[in-house]
C-alpha cells in the first residue's frame, strides 16, 4: 500500500515536508529554552546543596525534572546539557 501511495501524483515533496518540520520545530525554540531555564532553576532550588528540605525530595522527582531537560535538550545539544540530563536520570533511577 505504501509503495502505491508513493507512486501517486500529488502530495508534498520530501524537501518541502522537511522544511515545514524544521519551521515547526524552530517555533518551539523560545518556549523550550524558557522551560529549560525554569527546570534547571527548580533542580537547584529543590536539590541544590543549600536547598531547604532537600532530604524530603524523592529521586523520582529528580528523575522527572531531568527528563524535562531531555525533552527540550535538542535546542542546546552542542552544550552537553542533554547528555548531562540523561546521566542525571540514570543516577536518579539507580539511587531510587
Amino acid at each position: 500500500r505504501l509503495s502505491t501511495l508513493i507512486k501517486q501524483k500529488g502530495g508534498v515533496l520530501a524537501q518541502d515536508a522537511i522544511a515545514a518540520a524544521e519551521r515547526g520545530v524552530e517555533s518551539l525554540r523560545e518556549s523550550s529554552l524558557a522551560a529549560l531555564d525554569q527546570t534547571l532553576a527548580e533542580i537547584d532550588r529543590r536539590f541544590g546543596k543549600d536547598a531547604l528540605g532537600r532530604q524530603a525530595e524523592t529521586f523520582d522527582a529528580l528523575y522527572l525534572l531531568g527528563s524535562r531537560i531531555i525533552d527540550v535538550g535538542a535546542f542546546v545539544s552542542d552544550s552537553g546539557v542533554d547528555k548531562a540530563a540523561v546521566s542525571l536520570c540514570t543516577l536518579a533511577d539507580d539511587c531510587a
